[in-house]
């Protein structure tokens, strides 16, 4: 048993091995630019500590915590209400990290990122529970394998803010939530990012998106209360035999704003056309009625009743062939034809259909030729093609890597379209601006970035529209603070610059509660 009141410190390129060790009483274990092998150690952390701190600026270094045993890992104080203490602190680091099969209990968060330098980092068979947040990360550019891990019992199982892993044959378990999502925004180079394969079950929630477009495909929503939770903006990729299945006690799909001071409309969407996912209608012995397919809460704005912002459901399997929309707003969803049974593939549409070509062409591993159809349909679409132009800026989005075009630039592309746009389609300018400025963010542009979300809370479409712009300010100054190397900034709004990132997340919190 190894008792330190401040903890170990290892720094200046040296390496350290930690076997078959139990470690309490430390506030921190530090390791910076160093080599880490960590293997059957046990780490009891206090209540406001951390189990260690990691930070590699330097290339070349390895870090592997990788346990052999059960039982080893990182656990809290079991004796306190309230946790505080963190697991693994990753800060800068220029390696790959790997961690495998170790347990997270009883903390404020398993692991915690918050670093835009980052490598493809492996966490697999981990065990996170009954944690405040199993992973939390905040970052434009964090792209770890997250695979084969349970989160069982915690309010969050995964808080992605800006973050894009990969997520694969996961359980998320008996939570309050499963994954949360907000604001996310692609990283550096193009990788297969999203949730798939994967299981959340007795959840009040089981994802939750505010801004983000992951992918998610062969998953389950299961027996929670809501399968998907959207706020504003939320654009999250079902379409195109994502064959996930949702069997949830009130809700498969819900659309909903928490109200403040006063009614304040907001808008999202979910690409689901073509999907093959498969809605269950449960029914509910208590109440007597079946769950809805999708609900819209009374603050959801309709823009003036414009069908081409309707939330195509068609090629996908409902029970009964119904799609369950609650009053009064069915006219909001439209289905022009059902999967004929659940997953099996509907019979293909028209070949002229350009969307279904470039969705073939992604599936088909073609992201050039996609992306040239993708754009050409913004460039100028047909009347029946509108409809999808949110799932079209998207797919451009997420394949712009591939354009062999070198004058090519997607924060110029977004920010024309957004001007194409404006006179007749306001909605559509809104997602493009969203898009334009995770564009900057990719490019270190953050000051192009900044001065795009001040006009939001200068000149809001809406009162929640200046509030979600507040939101997204304080993610993009946040991100910009944890660039090594930046040029300055300037904001009018000096109040959301916060000290360092533990004050971000909890006024973070605060402002979207």
């Amino acid at each position: 048993m190894c008792l330190f009141e401040v903890g170990l410190y290892f720094g200046g390129k040296v390496t350290i091995i930690i076997n078959n060790s139990s470690l309490s009483g430390a506030k921190y274990h530090g390791f910076d630019n160093s080599n880490l092998f960590v293997s059957n150690c046990r780490f009891d952390i206090p209540a406001n500590s951390y189990g260690m701190v990691i930070n590699n600026r330097e290339p070349g270094f390895s870090t592997q915590i990788i346990n052999t045993e059960q039982a080893k890992g990182f656990f809290g104080s079991s004796s306190i209400l309230m946790k505080t203490s963190k697991g693994i602190v990753l800060g800068s680091i220029e390696n790959r990290v790997i961690i495998h099969n170790v347990n997270f209990q009883d903390l404020l968060a398993g692991i915690w990122k918050s670093s835009n330098i980052s490598e493809m980092d492996s966490i697999a068979y981990c065990h996170f529970l009954s944690c405040s947040e199993g992973i939390k990360a905040i970052s434009s550019n964090y792209i770890p394998k997250i695979e084969h891990c349970s989160f069982v019992s915690n309010s969050i199982g995964i808080r992605l803010t800006a973050a894009t892993p990969y997520i694969d044959e996961c359980d998320f378990l008996n939570g309050s939530k499963g994954i949360v999502t907000e604001f996310s925004v692609s990283p550096e180079i193009w990788y297969k990012n999203g949730v798939f394969n994967s299981n959340f079950s007795n959840a009040d929630i089981g994802l939750e998106s505010r801004g983000s477009n992951h992918r998610i495909e062969a998953t389950y929503f299961n027996q929670n209360e809501v399968g998907i939770v959207n706020h504003a903006k939320s654009n999250l990729n079902l379409g195109w035999t994502a064959n996930n299945v949702f069997h949830n006690h009130e809700s498969n799909i819900k659309f909903y704003e928490e109200p403040l001071d006063e009614v304040r409309p907001y808008e999202s969407t979910i690409q689901v056309f073509k999907g093959h996912n498969d809605f269950y209608h449960y029914f509910n012995n208590q109440t007597g009625s079946y769950a809805y397919d999708i609900v819209f809460d009374s603050l959801y704005y309709y823009h003036q009743w414009n069908p081409e912002h309707r939330i195509d459901v068609s090629r996908n399997w409902f029970q009964d062939f119904e799609v369950r929309v609650n009053d009064p707003y069915q006219d909001y969803v439209y289905i022009d034809s059902y999967d004929p049974a659940n997953n099996m593939p509907a019979p293909p549409p028209d070949i002229e259909d350009r969307f279904y070509i470039a969705l073939t062409n992604e599936a088909e591993g073609l992201y050039e030729e996609a992306f040239n159809m993708f754009k050409t349909i913004l460039d100028d679409p047909y009347p029946e093609e509108r409809r999808y132009l949110p799932s079209v800026v998207d797919g451009i989005y997420r394949l712009s890597y591939f354009t062999q075009d070198p004058s090519w630039s997607k924060s110029g592309y977004f920010d024309l379209k957004a001007i194409q746009y404006a006179v007749d389609d306001s909605l559509l300018v809104a997602l493009l601006k969203d898009y334009l400025a995770k564009s900057y963010i990719e490019d270190k542009e953050y000051q192009n970035a900044i001065d795009l979300i001040q006009l939001r809370i200068d000149n809001p479409l809406s009162e929640i529209d200046s509030l979600l712009a507040v939101l997204d300010l304080e993610i993009i100054l946040q991100l910009y603070s944890m660039e090594e190397m930046k040029r300055p900034i300037t904001t009018k709004f000096q109040q959301y610059i916060y000290p360092d990132v533990q004050t971000f997340s909890q006024k973070h919190d605060e402002h979207w509660a």
